[in-house]
């Protein structure tokens, strides 16, 4: 099982800051960039480098994210790109055409339920020794706001806060174009 990008609408946030959450509680391997961007670094450029790096897909639906030009142009990469697509169906939408033959997890019904299901879903299934959170909720951090913000899980001693490894590509604000003058024709 390879690492999860999870595209959705920011819209949509507080339900996929929850789910983020127990799927990680319960093992699963994933890249959200609340999660997983940094301070000062370059939001288009972690995002694109972790798309490349992230060989399954998971999309969670909504009328919110069917409108999102980023999401749109994710779901158009990672299809370009045959990755594995996870189609989580959060709201009631019009699904976009080129997703509407894939299976779907639905949450529109109870969140426990659709966890589980999804939980046993080739690409997303646990790492071996992790435990299934108990209920909805459970997981990384309080999911509490402190000074308007989402508490952030912390770092770990393998994490840096400057930088993001995505399958050995770690990605640095990039200094500035150095600008060479032109040299001067030389006649002879």
């Amino acid at each position: 099982m390879g690492k999860i990008f999870i595209s959705y609408a920011r819209a949509d946030e507080e339900f996929v800051l929850k789910l983020a959450k127990d799927l990680r509680a319960a093992g699963v391997d994933l890249w959200l960039d609340q999660f997983d961007i940094s301070p000062g670094m370059t939001w288009d450029e972690a995002v694109e480098a972790a798309l490349e790096a992230c060989p399954n897909f998971m999309i969670v639906l909504s009328e919110n994210a069917v409108d999102s030009r980023s999401v749109n142009d994710e779901v158009s990469f990672a299809l370009e790109e045959n990755k594995d697509i996870i189609p989580v169906l959060y709201k009631q939408c019009k699904i976009p055409f080129r997703l509407r033959r894939i299976q779907r997890s639905d949450f529109t019904g109870d969140y426990d339920t659709a966890l589980a299901a999804l939980l046993q879903t080739p690409g997303v299934k646990k790492k071996t020794g992790q435990p299934t959170p108990a209920k909805s909720g459970e997981g990384l951090g309080s999911g509490k706001k402190i000074d308007g913000e989402l508490e952030r899980p912390a770092l770990t001693d393998e994490m840096d806060s400057r930088t993001l490894d995505v399958k050995k590509k770690t990605i640095r604000p990039k200094p500035a174009p150095r600008v060479e003058k032109a040299k001067p024709a030389v006649v002879h």
